[in-house]
């Protein structure tokens, strides 16, 4: 995960880097797939001195991009009111996320690119060039399937299986 940490009108210290990076790693214990955080920190020229001191944030995830701002008189309680907000919003989202989803964990939600497994299943059921009756009774024979779907020569789709009896059935669109 990347954080970068900005800053306009304001000088950086490292106390308060420390302690800007401290509280956003608190936010990523409550969702695991962030991506990008970027905060930053500004002293607004507003007339009132009581909330001149701003901190933002904008979250990047699988998925989202969360933002939030939050302004006080002092830099640190900025921060500490932002990641609150962050926290909130993200607790929301990570909801969302679960009902959407159907309850399952967080980790099964990334995307995951389709096993081989499942390619090979979807191959072993349907062969897409075309070919005779024999040729498919021959791969479902060898490859133990129920059923097999497959294009006869004259380009039609074909479902063949074995019965009880033990023949095989064609069914031609």
């Amino acid at each position: 995960m990347n954080v970068i940490i900005k800053a306009h009108h304001v000088e950086i210290t490292d106390a308060l880097k420390e302690y800007a990076q401290k509280k956003i790693d608190k936010v990523k214990h409550f969702f695991d797939q962030i991506q990008h955080i970027t905060i930053n920190l500004n002293i607004e020229g507003t007339h009132s001195l009581d909330e001149s001191q701003v901190a933002s944030a904008i979250i990047k995830s699988s998925g989202a991009v969360i933002t939030a701002k939050e302004k006080s008189p002092d830099m640190y309680s900025s921060i500490d009111l932002l990641i609150d907000k962050l926290v909130v919003q993200l607790k929301k989202y990570k909801e969302k996320l679960k009902k959407h989803k159907g309850n399952l964990p967080l980790s099964s939600l990334s995307i995951k690119p389709p096993s081989v497994k499942k390619k090979e299943e979807s191959i072993q059921r349907y062969v897409p060039k075309p070919m005779g009756t024999e040729d498919a009774v021959l791969i479902l024979e060898e490859k133990h399937l129920n059923f097999l779907v497959f294009r006869n020569l004259k380009e039609r789709v074909c479902v063949i299986y074995q019965t009880d009896s033990g023949e095989y059935e064609l069914i031609e669109t």
